[in-house]
């Protein structure tokens, strides 16, 4: 069965983005010649899901979509044709992820995000590990990744490291 796992960043309150959307909180976390474990995590996945207002907010950003070497997965409302390795999906993020689990001889799937996708997948117990940097700003409003700001229940804290720029990076799996 592969592994799912949400790897993602929170302010110190809990927030994914502000009440905009935007994750500029983060910007003073782009420390030259680190990231923080993110290249080693790529080389063991080789699927993305991730949200459409996610999704949206990368290529709002001024970005094309990365991950162009993987299978991506965008969960939307909407159907669309599929765009290259781009595949918009418009009906339950939980019985794709089901199946996307299932398939023999790949990689881990990386959850990107966002809440709404992440809040599913916990609820129906297909994420298997979490990797949450928390920077070093607390936000007081935004797009809330747990309710409270706290681990779901159930779910351990495995290690944590901490880096020079403040980030605290945890490594959490079920408990």
């Amino acid at each position: 069965m592969r592994k799912v796992t949400l790897y993602i960043a929170t302010s110190e309150d809990g927030f994914i983005a502000d009440e905009s959307g935007s994750v500029d909180f983060l910007n003073p976390m782009h420390v030259e010649g680190e990231d923080y474990g993110y290249g080693a995590f790529l080389e063991g996945i080789d699927s993305v899901i991730v949200g459409r207002k996610t999704y949206q907010s990368v290529l709002d950003m001024g970005y094309d979509y990365p991950h162009t070497e993987c299978e991506v997965v965008v969960f939307t409302r909407t159907a669309r044709p599929q765009v290259g390795n781009l595949t918009f999906h418009a009906k339950s993020p939980v019985e794709r992820v089901r199946t996307m689990k299932a398939l023999t001889g790949r990689k881990g799937i990386y959850c990107e995000g966002g809440a709404d996708i992440t809040h599913q997948l916990l609820d129906a117990r297909l994420i298997d590990e979490i990797i949450l940097s928390i920077a070093p700003a607390k936000l007081g409003k935004g797009v809330e990744l747990f309710p409270g700001g706290e681990l779901p229940e159930g779910w351990a804290v495995r290690s944590r490291q901490r880096f020079e720029s403040g980030l605290v990076q945890l490594h959490c799996s079920r408990a």
